[in-house]
C-alpha cells in the first residue's frame, strides 16, 4: 500500500517506532519485551527482507523508537496528577471498543 510512497526500509523503521509504544508487550517466553527484543526483531527483518539497514541505522531506529515511547509515557513523571489522569483517560477509547 505504501510502496509507491515510502521505501520498505522506512516502513520497517516506522513500524519499529509504533511497536515500541505498545504497552506491556510480551515476548515468546511471556516476559516483558524490551529494547533488546525490538533490536533483535529489527535485525531479523533487515535480513529477511533485505532492507539494507546499516548497524548504525538499526541502532538509530531503536533509539528513535525509545524516544517516542518516552514521550508517550512522559506524563507519568508529571508532578501534577491531573496531567497523568488526563492522558490516561484519553487512552480509554483507544483500548475499549465500547467507548469508541
Amino acid at each position: 500500500l505504501l510502496k509507491p510512497i515510502i521505501s520498505l526500509k522506512l516502513t520497517a523503521q516506522l513500524c519499529a517506532c509504533i511497536e515500541a509504544t505498545i504497552p506491556f508487550r510480551r515476548n515468546a517466553r511471556g516476559q516483558n519485551a524490551n529494547v533488546r527484543s525490538l533490536h533483535k526483531r529489527l535485525m531479523k527483518c533487515n535480513t529477511d527482507f533485505d532492507l539494507q539497514m546499516t548497524k548504525g541505522e538499526l541502532v538509530e531506529t531503536v533509539q528513535q523508537a525509545c524516544d517516542l515511547w518516552n514521550r508517550q509515557v512522559g506524563n507519568m513523571a508529571s508532578e501534577n496528577p491531573a496531567v497523568f489522569l488526563d492522558h490516561t483517560w484519553s487512552l480509554f477509547p483507544e483500548h475499549a471498543q465500547a467507548l469508541r
